[in-house]
């Protein structure tokens, strides 16, 4: 059986926000890999847009994190 984060989780590990120390918790008990749906790759990457079209993160910041997520993506 494999486990699924779904994105709210993931956007909390690649950006600071109030959710980022549990999920960075849950992470380390989590059994790897996680799937992740090529819907859920977009969903990210839309998260993160959305996050800069509110103000909420700028645009150093939002590259940073979609940089950070493709590696690991191209990791596994």
């Amino acid at each position: 059986m494999s486990a699924y984060a779904d994105t709210s989780f993931l956007v909390s590990l690649y950006v600071l926000d109030g959710n980022s120390a549990l999920a960075a918790a849950q992470m380390k008990r989590a059994a790897l890999p996680l799937s992740l749906s090529p819907l859920g790759e977009i969903e990210i990457t839309n998260a993160f847009q959305l996050r800069l079209f509110r103000k909420e993160l700028d645009h150093s910041k939002v590259k940073a994190a979609q940089r950070l997520f493709r590696e690991d993506i191209a990791n596994g």
